[in-house]
């Protein structure tokens, strides 16, 4: 059975909760940049990532507790992700679910038909997520200088 999460689009209320989970050693860790993101750096970002248009933040939730976070930035059709959980929801297959779940409400809501991913080599848990959801290996690549596995998930 799949637990059944909700999405609702992110708001500035948000802001301290995603800088929070964006500074998880996790997190940090997975990300092409390692270092901490100071508190005035991700306010200005995020204060722009809301305001974007071509950009699309969710939520999820799961009874009414938010449990993680799905970005879309969006050029023309096609869309990169960003993805990640709570520290205290990862490990129960919430991943898969926030990701299936992102990825019907961006095609149904959006002319997105294309969504890329780019992931660590060492990061096992996210390739084995994007690879269950349906997303296709486009192998090795190299981004920020870091080794990188590419993903591409193509609307049906």
């Amino acid at each position: 059975m799949t637990t059944q999460l909700s999405l609702r689009n992110a708001s500035q209320n948000d802001s301290r909760l995603l800088w929070e989970w964006a500074n998880d050693p996790i997190v940090r860790a997975s990300a092409f940049n390692t270092e901490p993101i100071p508190w005035e750096d991700h306010e200005n970002w995020f204060d722009k990532k809301l305001k974007d248009p071509n950009c699309f933040i969710y939520i999820a939730e799961l009874s009414n507790e938010p449990i993680g976070q799905i970005r879309f930035n969006c050029d023309g059709q096609s869309a990169n992700i960003d993805i990640h959980l709570a520290p205290e929801a990862r490990g129960k297959g919430l991943g898969t679910n926030l990701l299936t779940s992102g990825i019907e409400k961006i095609f149904a809501e959006s002319e997105i038909n294309e969504i890329h991913s780019s992931v660590k080599v060492e990061n096992a848990p996210s390739s084995k997520m994007f690879l269950k959801t349906g997303f296709s290996d486009l192998g090795k690549g190299i981004e920020n200088e870091q080794e990188v596995y590419n993903y591409v998930l193509k609307k049906s």
